[in-house]
């Protein structure tokens, strides 16, 4: 919890890139991602992965910004209790996709 608690809230309560699929983001460098600076396949194929997995995020749920996501204010969000219904759901999708790319990937 320590190590992602920062991502919440797009990225600190700015609203921004959504925590969830920040997080995903960070998990599918564990997977993929390059070990030794040199290799640009690695990096490559994680920033193709990354980019599938946004793509299959935005078609669930119409974006991949925090605030857009929570309907334009994030203050609202808060408010109405948005954030505490629609955030979970997120994080499921971004735990869901992650699992689905360990076990195609074979290291689940």
């Amino acid at each position: 919890m320590k190590i992602a608690c920062g991502l919440g809230g797009g990225l600190g309560g700015q609203g921004l890139a959504c925590g969830a699929l920040t997080g995903a983001t960070i998990l599918l460098g564990l997977i993929h991602g390059r070990t030794k600076p040199e290799d640009t396949e690695a990096k490559m194929k994680t920033y193709a992965r990354v980019h599938a997995v946004a793509e299959e995020f935005r078609a669930i749920h119409g974006n991949v910004n925090c605030v857009s996501l929570l309907g334009g204010s994030m203050d609202g969000a808060v408010a109405s209790g948005l954030i505490k219904t629609l955030c979970p759901q997120l994080v499921r999708t971004a735990c869901e996709l992650v699992l689905r790319e360990l076990e195609e990937y074979g290291k689940a």
